[in-house]
This record gives structure tokens, C-alpha cells and sequence, in this order.
């Protein structure tokens, strides 16, 4: 995988997969105006394609840059890459070149001729083959309780996925936007679209160990970017055990159980999502377990770096798992109303 590389590219390489692991948030993006970052990829796209000059022999373009990609190379499987950090913006371009597809599909079989900005045929089975499905594998998987219904809708176009899954209707509100809006635009600007997702360019980085990526995760999540509270107080965690602990294989061990903690908190929180918020639960626990002011980021930060360093590591999973068992005492409440 090259460091500066292009989506297209990103994808081409034979039998690459991608997947995002358990402990790891959800697909979040909304459609809605006031959060509306599917929209803004969608607008950018559009943006884009206005600066796309066609000429007589040659094509110009403005640069477009998606950002940074860290991933962790899975130890069993060499073509597979688990995204650490980047997942929204990755699943976004699958679920868009999934509508997209599907659209030149229904364009080509109502008789329109398909060519690139080169003059070039546009075969899409190839196009298929190179973002979504080749030789029977998928070139994204999403959490593992959410990727049979999100294979089923992106991959074999079924929309009538019944789920109660929240990140999975924001997935189909995702789609359904992507082709609500693609049907109202010339074949030739969907074409300037795929060509300018295709030499859209990103940067990648991948850890070699588990260990070497949840330090780069973590020191990155834990500096201003848009994250939530428990996102935070996540990579804060990870950041707070690599530094206090010299034997790396106890670490990595540790790692590995707070990975599945959060992925339990993260499962649960989308569960009762439509009733309750994960902030309000998250605050109530800081405020019950953590004598000090602040946010519930603030209070952890605080409560985190006073904890002397023998001993820190079963202190900070020990607050984890008490962490867990508020978000499964809330569900518990919610369901038994």
C-alpha cells in the first residue's frame, strides 16, 4: 500500500480488503441539515466536478484530498487491513460508488453509451470489481453486527433490509440520499464524479502491530478532532496504557480487552440510541465513580493521571468495565419500561 495514493488505487490492489473492527464507533454520518456531513461529501463532489475542464486532447482537474488513513495489517490474512481511523469517510465512498453503479446501470440498460473523459468505454462489472465486489469477495466489511445487512444493501442491492440497527438506517438514508440526488444529473457530470473520485487523492499509513497502530490512533483522537466524549475518553485510555506499561506484550493484551469493551459500549449505545444519548449515561457515571469537576472527559483526563503507574493498567480497565456494566444497567432500564 503506498503512503500518497489514490481511492481508485486504494482499492485496485489484488484481493485487498478492508474492515472495521468491533471497537471501533459505527457508521455516524447523517444526512440531515444540521449534521449533514454526507451532504458536505456529496457537495464537494460537486464542487469538484466544476473545475473538471474537458479539451480537445486533454483533461484538467483541481486536486482533491479525502485526508489520512491509518490502518493495522491483519496478522493472518496479508491482503486484509483493519481502518483504525478514516472508517466514515471509507464507508461513505463505498456506499456512494454502490449508488452510483447502480445508477449507470439503469442509464446504460435504457441505452446510453457509457465513456470515460478520455473517450474510453465504461465497463461496469469492472468498476464493481475495483470498489465493491471481486471473485466473491467484498472490498469492505463494516462492525461484524452490522455487516450482513449492510452487505445485503450495498452489495446485493437489497434495500428492504429490516434492522433495528441505527447506523444501519443512517447507511440507507446515505444511499437513498446518494440516489435521490444522482437521478437529476446529467450522465456526464456522473461521469466527471467517478472520475474525480477515482483520482482523488489520500495518504495512508499502516501499523504493523496492533500496538503501533492504537498508539498512532490514540495519540491522534486524543488532539482537538471532532470526536465524541466517549470517543475520546476511548483513545485517551489506549494512549494512557502504552505510556505506563514497558512490557509491550502485557500492553497488547490490554489493548485487546479494552477493544472489547468499547465494542460492547458502542453495540449497546446504538441499541437504546432512538432513547437514550450515551452522554447523558457517560455523565452520570463520571459524576457517580469520579470525585472531581469538569466534563466527563475532563474528570477522566484528571482521575487518569493521578493514578500511580503500578497498578494503573487494572485500574483503567477496571473503570472500563464499570463503564460497560452503567451502559448495560441503562439498556436494561429502558427495556423494561
Amino acid at each position: 500500500m503506498q503512503d500518497k495514493t489514490t481511492i481508485k488505487r486504494l482499492f485496485d490492489e489484488s484481493g485487498i480488503q478492508f474492515a472495521v473492527p468491533a471497537y471501533q464507533r459505527v457508521y455516524s454520518w447523517e444526512v440531515d441539515l444540521d449534521k449533514k456531513q454526507v451532504r458536505q461529501f456529496y457537495q464537494d463532489l460537486i464542487d469538484q466536478i466544476k473545475f473538471t475542464m474537458i479539451g480537445a486532447d486533454t483533461i484538467s482537474r483541481k486536486t482533491y484530498f479525502l485526508g489520512h488513513f491509518l490502518f493495522e495489517k491483519d496478522s493472518q490474512n496479508p491482503n486484509k487491513y483493519w481502518i483504525i481511523d478514516g472508517q466514515q469517510r471509507l464507508t461513505t465512498v463505498v456506499v456512494f460508488m454502490s449508488a452510483l453503479i447502480s445508477e449507470l446501470n439503469s442509464r446504460e440498460e435504457n441505452g446510453e453509451s457509457l465513456f470515460d473523459l478520455n473517450g474510453k468505454e465504461i465497463k461496469l462489472n469492472l468498476l464493481r470489481e475495483n470498489y465493491l465486489v471481486k471473485n466473491g469477495l467484498v472490498k469492505f466489511e463494516s462492525v461484524a453486527y452490522d455487516n450482513s445487512d449492510f452487505c445485503k444493501m450495498i452489495y446485493e442491492d437489497n434495500k428492504r433490509v429490516m434492522t433495528q440497527s441505527a447506523s444501519i438506517k443512517r447507511v440507507f438514508n446515505a444511499y437513498d440520499f446518494f440516489s435521490m440526488e444522482l437521478k437529476n444529473q446529467t450522465t456526464e457530470n456522473l461521469i466527471k464524479m467517478k472520475d474525480t473520485l477515482d483520482t482523488t487523492v489520500v495518504t495512508t499509513f499502516v501499523g504493523d502491530d496492533k500496538l503501533q497502530a492504537t498508539q498512532i490512533y490514540a495519540f491522534q483522537n486524543d488532539r482537538g478532532k471532532d470526536l465524541t466524549s466517549l470517543d475520546i475518553i476511548k483513545a485517551f485510555v489506549m494512549h494512557r496504557l502504552c505510556s505506563v506499561s514497558k512490557d509491550s506484550k502485557m500492553v497488547e493484551s490490554d489493548i485487546k480487552q479494552i477493544e472489547t469493551i468499547f465494542s460492547d459500549i458502542y453495540e449497546i449505545s446504538e441499541q437504546m440510541s432512538d432513547y437514550c444519548d450515551e452522554d447523558t449515561v457517560l455523565k452520570c457515571h463520571c459524576k457517580a465513580n469520579i470525585r472531581s469537576s469538569g466534563t466527563s472527559v475532563e474528570r477522566v483526563k484528571t482521575w487518569i493521571r493521578k493514578i500511580k503507574t503500578e497498578g494503573a493498567n487494572q485500574e483503567i480497565i477496571n473503570f472500563c468495565n464499570a463503564l460497560k456494566k452503567s451502559f448495560v444497567t441503562m439498556k436494561n432500564c429502558i427495556e423494561g419500561l
